[in-house]
C-alpha cells in the first residue's frame, strides 16, 4: 500500500511547482519479522515514522502523539498538516485547491479543519458498534 501511495497521490513531484510536500507513514510494531523490512524501507525512502508500540486500532492515539511530536521537532514552521489513515484517499488536485484557498490564512491563527463523525461513518467500519462509540465518547468524571 505504501508503495502505491508513493507512486500516486503521495508523490511530492505532483506538488513541487507550488509547494514543498513531505509524506510520512506512521507505523507501530506488528511482529519481529516486519521490523527489519520496515527499517530497510525507512532507510530507502525516508518517509516512515516507526513507533515503539503495538500497531493496532486501539493504539491510534500513540500514532497521533508520534506524528505531532515529529511535526513539532522536524517541521515547526509547516503551514499545513494532513493526517490520514489507510482507509483514506487523498485527492491531490483537491489538496492543491485547498492550499490555494487557505494559504494566506496559514500564517494567521492556527486552525483545524475536519469532518463530522456520524454513527454510520468509519468507526463502525472499524468493528465498533454504535454502543461502543457512544460509551467511548463519555468521559469518566
Amino acid at each position: 500500500m505504501r508503495d502505491k501511495i508513493r507512486k500516486s497521490f503521495g508523490n511530492p513531484e505532483l506538488y513541487r511547482e507550488k509547494y514543498k510536500v513531505k509524506f510520512v507513514f506512521l507505523l507501530g510494531k506488528k511482529d519481529e519479522t516486519d521490523e527489519n523490512f520496515i527499517l530497510d524501507e525507512q532507510y530507502l525512502f525516508d518517509d516512515i515514522l516507526y513507533g515503539n508500540f503495538q500497531d493496532s486500532y486501539w493504539n491510534l492515539t500513540y500514532k497521533e502523539i508520534m506524528f505531532y511530536t515529529w511535526t513539532e521537532q522536524k517541521a515547526p514552521n509547516v503551514k499545513f498538516v494532513y493526517r490520514g489513515d489507510d482507509d483514506n484517499f487523498l485527492n491531490p488536485l483537491g489538496l492543491m485547491k485547498f492550499f490555494d484557498e487557505h494559504w494566506s490564512q496559514a500564517d494567521a491563527e492556527p486552525a483545524l479543519w475536519g469532518g463530522i463523525m456520524r454513527e454510520n461513518d468509519s468507526l463502525l467500519g472499524q468493528g465498533m458498534t454504535v454502543e461502543e462509540i457512544r460509551k467511548d465518547r463519555k468521559a469518566d468524571m
